[in-house]
């Protein structure tokens, strides 16, 4: 823009054209003036005019940073992901079976009873199509598109108290932006924790049972909805159920008995409580094949850790919330327990967010001739679960505390990282946010969308030493091998520089970077492996670089008999030249389909046949 100066004390002396001049020139003189006194970086930006057009080219900035930063991430338990999403998908394309058990990973492990496994959930589909490492990718990037898009549905519900008034789009889409990249999903995708993918399907079962007992759902959304419960507990289901579902089932149920004596009554709760049952219904029978076979699983072989109740005062849980992390620490010492900050940090913009909302509504409270907005129905709902989920993230305070309670009779002590529980948290934030949109016109200024979006953007910069353009082109061009049979088992222990042991799981170890999922790629098994399920221990740690999977009782069998046999994810076949007493190296047999004639050793703690 240019500036023209115009000296002062001209005159018109009547003539019309002249005194317009005159007064032209004036106006420029005076905002040539204010631009003076005025020249900092902050006082320009605040007088370019932003449009909801651009606040949504924000959101989408956002988005499109994060959903970068995603696949550019591959450290630490992407090995471990990215090694499950491969054994399931040869289940699938090599072997042309369920993915039920592996023989390929662990030395034989289940896979149907896996509740962090997405291999017999319809999302798989993704997985099948593009590949393992691809594949997993953009099944990130679209979780995280419908995880925006289904917190905005969330946001929009409670802020129009159940109803479908529309509200202003650009403050809900930036509240949705703020939620979906918040630290609580950055740190635990960034490190590979493809569950937690599951948190975003957790957010639609919420935002359906919501608009289920306020309006309804028709046909449509019913449908829908039985989806999304499908998808969610056929797949890796046990961190959004544990951290997320559980607290808010407490909530909504609490919710729903209070309307009923302090509302419309019983009947007309029953009422509601019926809309919300037929797509939790019709979704879960679906599913009901993973839900079975995990509990079955894991009451077979339970893991068997003794309980700690892990706590929280409110400092950290208000840190964890409020304080943004720098790179791979803390900026201030902040004692979170024994767990690492990408398992307790939930930084976002929404406190900020949520204080601009109440100044502003402060600043915009009604005078004595202005009616106000009418009482938001869901308003209950969201501090009744704000309760909840704080209780639930303070941990096991006392032998009745939600989390004791939760850990000792549903999961057996086996429920780590209160840290986790973080996540109700940061929702509770949201969906305040949400409830004080309701009434403010407007709730916040595009400008002030833009700032926290822009801040948004900075943060998602700090993950960015966690990134690697050379790892990622390294994992998706590994060698793949095509054969679906395999003949050996490769021991994966680590001895060198660079493993750590698992406490109390010794014979298993993991490095910071992919080691499992090249293997697996390139068609080897692996006897021995990190893997977080509760695992039958048969033998120690061989120190063979690779072990047959055959062995006779006196000793190494035949060639003949090792040519003939082999292996798959789900079956295993011994060769008609092999002796009676052939061993197996496998740690365990596939239990979901047991072979005849096949016995375990104790002394050997092999598995062998013991007839021809």
């Amino acid at each position: 823009m240019g500036l023209v100066w115009i000296a002062p004390g001209r005159r018109a002396d009547g003539d019309p054209e002249a005194t317009r001049i005159a007064n032209s020139e004036c106006e420029i003189q005076i905002r040539h003036s204010e631009f003076l006194k005025s020249r900092t970086l902050v006082s320009i930006i605040a007088r370019v005019a932003i449009s909801e057009r651009t606040v949504g080219s924000a959101i989408g900035g956002v988005l499109l940073a994060a959903s970068i930063l995603l696949i550019l991430c591959n450290w630490w338990d992407w090995d471990i992901f990215l090694t499950f999403n491969e054994v399931d998908r040869r289940s699938w394309v090599l072997d042309h079976q369920l993915p039920i058990w592996s023989y390929q990973f662990c030395g034989g492990i289940t896979r149907i009873g896996d509740p962090q496994s997405f291999g017999l959930s319809p999302l798989f589909f993704v997985v099948v199509v593009f590949g393992s490492f691809w594949g997993s990718k953009l099944l990130t990037i679209l979780s995280l598109a419908y995880g925006f898009w289904i917190s905005g549905r969330l946001l929009q519900l409670v802020a129009t108290g159940g109803g479908d008034t529309p509200q202003t789009s650009s403050v809900i889409h930036t509240l949705a932006t703020l939620f979906v990249a918040s630290n609580f999903f950055l740190w635990h995708l960034s490190v590979g924790h493809l569950s937690y993918l599951s948190f975003y399907l957790a957010l639609g079962i919420v935002y359906y049972t919501l608009a289920a007992y306020s309006r309804g759902l028709g046909r449509a959304e019913t449908v829908m909805a039985a989806l999304v419960v499908w998808q969610h507990f056929s797949g890796a289901f046990f961190h959004s159920t544990a951290y997320l579902l559980v607290p808010f089932y407490v909530a909504f149920g609490l919710y729903a008995v209070a309307l009923a004596f302090l509302g419309p009554g019983w009947a007309h709760g029953l009422r509601a409580l019926g809309r919300c049952l037929p797509f939790h219904t019709l979704g879960a029978l679906p599913a009901s094949y993973k839900l079975v076979a995990v509990w079955r699983y894991h009451a077979e072989f339970p893991r068997q850790l003794e309980q700690v109740n892990e706590t929280f005062t409110p400092f950290q849980l208000l840190a964890a919330q409020i304080v943004p992390t720098l790179g791979n620490r803390w900026p201030v010492p902040i004692d979170m327990g024994g767990w690492g900050l990408g398992e307790n940090s939930a930084f976002s913009l929404l406190p900020i967010a949520l204080l601009l909302l109440v100044l502003r509504r402060r600043s915009a409270s009604p005078g004595a001739n202005q009616a106000s907005p009418p009482a938001n129905p869901l308003a209950p709902f969201v501090w009744i679960y704000a309760v909840v989920a704080g209780s639930f993230a303070v941990g096991g305070f006392s032998e009745v505390a939600p989390f004791t309670l939760l850990n000792s009779t549903v999961f057996g002590g086996s429920l780590r990282i209160i840290g986790r529980f973080g996540i109700g948290i940061t929702l509770c934030l949201t969906l305040l946010c949400a409830l004080l949109v309701r009434g403010a016109r407007p709730a916040l200024s595009p400008r002030t969308c833009l700032v926290l979006l822009v801040a948004a953007l900075a943060n998602l910069l700090t993950f960015s030493g966690n990134a690697s353009i050379g790892e990622t082109m390294r994992l998706a061009s590994l060698p793949t091998s095509a054969k679906a049979e395999m003949k050996t088992l490769r021991n994966n222990t680590v001895w060198g520089s660079g493993a750590r042991l698992i406490p109390g799981r010794e014979f298993e170890t993991r490095e910071n970077t992919s080691q499992m999922y090249a293997m697996i790629r390139a068609g080897e098994a692996i006897l021995n492996c990190y893997n977080p399920l509760p695992h039958p221990r048969v033998d120690g740690k061989p120190r063979e670089a690779r072990v047959s999977m055959l062995a006779s009782h006196r000793g190494d069998v035949d060639r003949a008999c090792l040519e003939e046999s082999y292996f798959t994810q789900n079956r295993f076949r011994i060769g008609p030249s092999c002796p009676n007493r052939v061993c197996l190296h496998f740690r365990w047999i596939n239990i979901h389909a047991p072979e005849a004639g096949i016995r375990r050793d104790p002394e050997r703690h092999l598995f062998c046949r013991t007839d021809g």
